[in-house]
Order: structure tokens, then C-alpha cells, then sequence
């Protein structure tokens, strides 16, 4: 499949959106599966957002990758995302908890030891 790296998902990390907004995201997410996309980048600071979505997608019996855009400043956690996404393959897009970060290597760790 294609992938997509979806700027929709990094919008909505930062932005409030209505139901109606909500529902049009889910459409886009669900027009790029049938199309084959099978890689979305997902806003990791809504976990509810991530758990309508995932139970969405599932109907259509798709292998699909996530990527949580928006871990650690932004809002997200990975324990709720782990959750929300119940099994499903999914990769963290990390920045600022990283590079603002007085001890990389600290964070670094840190994160990882919630991944597993």
C-alpha cells in the first residue's frame, strides 16, 4: 500500500475541533484505507480521537500501521495511546520530549521503558 503521513493528525494535536470536524477526519483516515493507504499518522494528545478511529478502521479488515504524532509536550501518553489503539501496531514520532530535553539519554529511556 501507499503510505501517508497525514497532516490532518498534527492539526489536530494542536487545534479544539467539533464533532462535525471529527467526523469528516474519520472520513479522510477511512477514503485513504480504500485507497490502500495502510500507514496514518494519528494525533497521540486524543486517545479518544485514536479509539473511535481504530474501531472505525477495523470493519474494513485492514492491516494499518499508526504514528502517533505528538507524545510528551503536546499532551500525549503513551500508556493511553497503547490503549485506545488495543493491539494494533503503532510507531511514536518523537521531537520536542527529546531535543528539549537536559538529559536525551534520560528521556530516551524513560519512553522506551513505557513502550514495553
Amino acid at each position: 500500500g501507499y503510505d501517508l503521513v497525514n497532516s490532518s493528525a498534527s492539526a489536530m494535536a494542536h487545534k479544539q475541533k467539533s464533532n462535525e470536524m471529527e467526523k469528516d477526519f474519520i472520513k479522510i483516515y477511512k477514503n485513504a484505507v480504500m485507497k490502500d493507504v495502510r500507514k496514518l499518522g494519528i494525533p497521540a494528545n486524543d486517545v479518544n480521537f485514536i479509539s473511535v478511529l481504530r474501531k472505525e478502521l477495523e470493519d474494513m479488515e485492514k492491516e494499518i500501521e499508526y504514528y502517533a504524532i505528538g507524545i510528551g509536550p503536546q499532551g500525549g501518553d503513551i500508556e493511553e495511546i497503547k490503549t485506545a489503539l488495543n493491539g494494533s501496531k503503532f510507531h511514536l514520532i518523537v521531537g520536542r520530549e527529546f531535543y528539549n530535553s537536559e538529559n536525551i539519554k534520560k528521556s530516551v529511556s524513560d519512553l522506551a521503558s513505557k513502550l514495553f
